[in-house]
């Protein structure tokens, strides 16, 4: 994963975060369950 993809993934985990008015544990395996092959090919 290039630094970049990284740095975005980031925003966008913490984005999520934000928005979501669930604890923080469920909102981070929602993002990365939807994700799981993030990096693969970066």
């Amino acid at each position: 994963m290039t630094p970049g993809g990284r740095i975005q993934a980031v925003i966008d985990l913490l984005t999520a975060i934000a928005a979501m008015p669930r604890p923080a544990d469920g909102v981070l395996r929602a993002f990365f369950r939807e994700r799981r092959y993030m990096g693969a090919k970066d």
